[in-house]
């Protein structure tokens, strides 16, 4: 297998081959995808007014990022994630076709989303499958619920299972839930016309296993079939692009083995390396057209299979390794450094968003959203959590995403789309005098802005929730898709760059990535590399502590200072 190294500025003079481009951090892949699907645009004789490139790409802002370079020239391409292009051109039109066979309500779905659990549906599941002695173990049965993935098994059959890494959660007890049951649950959501992301996969699988003509109209519609962040990809999906390869169009996929993050939606690492099309084209790209020198020696080290290249000749300092808690770290970065302007990443989603509002971490409650099935009301309890949603999107100036929160509450066919928006800017302009009160306080808000009959607080298990946990304890645990602030978490940070980073780890053991890495084994190694690499100018990588005898293993790639 030869590779032809190229930039990203290499433009194919035969654009009718598929294609496999690697390439690291900061290499310019983005920009060269555009170029190549302008260059497609203008030399090809298989596109029309209905004939487009197929752009595929892992998140909403990075599909933004391609239409807003792409220009004029995107009424040709239709950009899209992998879940938005399967339902719009497989399930959506087509689901019909199985829905009776899987007990899906198709006159009722529109669009995809997390499920909502609610106890009645638990109940029924356990007594529908026999599983009725775990009737007192609903957070824990939520967590499985939570957990399971669409899988794709040798035999080419799909089935509903927790992976590998969370098949503890199946067991309850001394008591497994039954393997079987899964999908009996998810049933009972596709009866509602319901479906998860994950079902999107399912759904189109089915589809174009059970009748392939789907595959010749996607092709025809489609003759080329572009994805970026190719190593996010899980088997599911790859099979379904192996297909669409199979004739008549041109697939081209580039990413970055050292970037596969996702293994907890199925992302497998080998895959991007083994991928292979008939007469493909491999390609690759090591220079790094963003971070300083002093940085991308440092990405060097955590990496092997590839030396990148700097393109920015600056004077630069080391990356920085500070000792020290993570408010001595922001201060140092303000106060010694001059620096107010940085990015902040973690691992979790509630670490980063407890540094939005500067929360001491010892606030933190990892599990708080579980921990709501303690409450048996099950009106009271979906107003909390979609209230809680609604208000935090909008806050992140995410309109759309709260007011479809809302319509949870406020059903569009019952209720006007300005009851909603009412509510919902009654509840913020008092955000200042709730945020750090306690739930119960929070929940009086509700029952005096809503309208809404909600229950109120009686002595038990939920009064006494709600009474020890704050408002604020709980919004940190709201999930921002595509997150534009400054502290977010790594996997929301791919894609992005910014001119000074701060990566918080949580303890010297974290830095095992940096003394001995092993990016093909480890994904945690892996994480931490898409952390540092977001960097431009200058790097910061905090821990709580470090052993002295330790600092001369890093002393050749940092600066350190001790808080």
């Amino acid at each position: 297998m030869s590779i032809i190294q190229i930039d990203s500025n290499t433009k194919f003079q035969d654009i009718e081959h598929h294609f496999k481009v690697s390439a690291g951090p900061g290499a310019g892949k983005t920009h060269w995808l555009v170029e190549h699907i302008r260059n497609v645009l203008h030399c090809s004789k298989r596109l029309g007014k209905i004939r487009k490139i197929a752009c595929i790409t892992y998140t909403n802002i990075a599909v933004e990022t391609i239409l807003t370079r792409l220009g004029t020239s995107a009424t040709q391409v239709d950009v899209s994630t992998i879940h938005s292009f399967l339902y719009r051109h497989i399930v959506k039109p087509y689901v019909f076709l199985i829905a009776d066979e899987y007990g899906l309500n198709y006159s009722k779905l529109d669009g995809h989303d997390e499920l909502n659990h609610s106890y009645s549906k638990i109940n029924n599941w356990l007594e529908l499958t026999g599983q009725k002695y775990f009737i007192s173990e609903q957070n824990k049965l939520i967590q499985a619920l939570d957990s399971v993935q669409w899988q794709l098994q040798s035999d080419g059959e799909i089935y509903l299972q927790l992976p590998a890494t969370k098949a503890y959660l199946g067991k309850i007890t001394h008591l497994y839930i039954k393997k079987a049951s899964y999908i009996d649950y998810r049933r009972q959501h596709w009866s509602s016309g319901k479906i998860h992301h994950d079902d999107v996969l399912f759904f189109s699988y089915q589809l174009i296993i059970k009748f392939p003509y789907i595959l010749e109209v996607i092709r025809a519609k489609f003759p080329y079939f572009f994805i970026d962040e190719f190593q996010d990809c899980n088997p599911i999906q790859l099979a379904i692009i192996k297909k669409i390869a199979e004739s008549e169009t041109i697939v081209g996929v580039i990413g970055d083995p050292a970037q596969s993050i996702y293994e907890f939606q199925g992302a497998v690492y080998a895959q991007f390396n083994s991928f292979r099309l008939p007469q493909i084209g491999f390609y690759e790209m090591n220079q790094n057209n963003r971070s300083t020198s002093k940085i991308i020696n440092l990405l060097n080290r955590v990496r092997a299979d590839i030396t990148q290249i700097p393109v920015r000749q600056i004077e630069c300092d080391l990356p920085y390794l500070i000792v020290g808690n993570q408010n001595q770290t922001i201060y140092a970065i303000k106060n010694n450094y001059g620096i107010d302007d940085f990015c902040s990443l973690s691992r979790l989603n509630i670490d980063s968003n407890a540094l939005k509002i500067e929360l001491d971490k010892t606030s933190l409650v990892n599990n708080l959203f579980d921990r709501l099935a303690e409450d048996n009301n099950p009106i009271r309890r979906k107003i909390l959590i979609c209230s809680v949603k609604a208000i935090e999107l909008a806050r992140e100036k995410k309109f759309k995403d709260s007011i479809k929160e809302l319509s949870k509450v406020f059903p569009l066919k019952e209720f006007s789309l300005n009851i909603s928006l009412a509510y919902l800017v009654n509840i913020l302009n008092e955000y200042n005098d709730f945020k750090d009160k306690s739930l119960s306080d929070f929940i009086e808000i509700l029952r005096k802005y809503s309208g809404l009959e909600i229950p109120k607080l009686r002595k038990g298990k939920a009064k006494d929730l709600y009474d020890a946990h704050l408002y604020n304890q709980l919004s940190i645990c709201i999930n921002i898709p595509d997150d534009m602030s400054l502290n977010k978490t790594i996997h929301k940070s791919k894609g992005d760059e910014f001119d000074n980073v701060v990566l918080f780890l949580k303890s010297e053991n974290d830095l095992e990535f940096i003394k001995n890495p092993n990016l093909m084994i480890n994904e945690e190694h892996r994480i931490n590399y898409v952390a540092i690499s977001r960097a431009k100018n200058r790097l910061f990588i905090s821990v709580p502590s470090l052993e002295v005898t330790n600092e001369p293993k890093f002393s050749e790639h940092f600066e350190i200072l001790r808080c």
